[in-house]
């Protein structure tokens, strides 16, 4: 145990869905070196699978993909042609990813 001479940490304690949980945890590393690329492709793609959970809470029909992103661009700061890129990454099979992973961190530098 560190101890810094403190008794009391500040923080937020916030309330929040999942899609809203990934979404801040992106915004929040977006400019933290050492986070790897393939970690932003997995919590965009749980975000794409929970998007429509939360349109649930208000009706029955499913968001199209389009707005989908709209959703996740809005939650995570990131521009709709970064979150279809790393979508478009988190739905390839594994052995097709590290190409895609290569040509994203090109294309897209951290």
């Amino acid at each position: 145990m560190l101890d810094a001479g403190i008794s009391k940490v500040p923080c937020v304690i916030e309330e929040m869905d999942d899609i809203t949980a990934l979404g801040r945890s992106i915004a929040e590393n977006k400019y933290v070196r050492g986070v790897e690329t393939w970690m932003y492709a997995l919590k965009i793609g749980q975000m794409f699978s929970l998007a429509d959970r939360r349109l649930g809470k208000i009706g029955s029909q499913s968001l199209t993909d389009e707005k989908k992103i709209e959703l996740i661009s809005n939650e995570t700061g990131l521009g709709r042609t970064t979150v279809q890129d790393y979508l478009s990454i988190s739905t390839l099979p594994p052995e097709s990813q590290i190409s895609e992973i290569v040509r994203l961190v090109i294309h897209h530098p951290t």
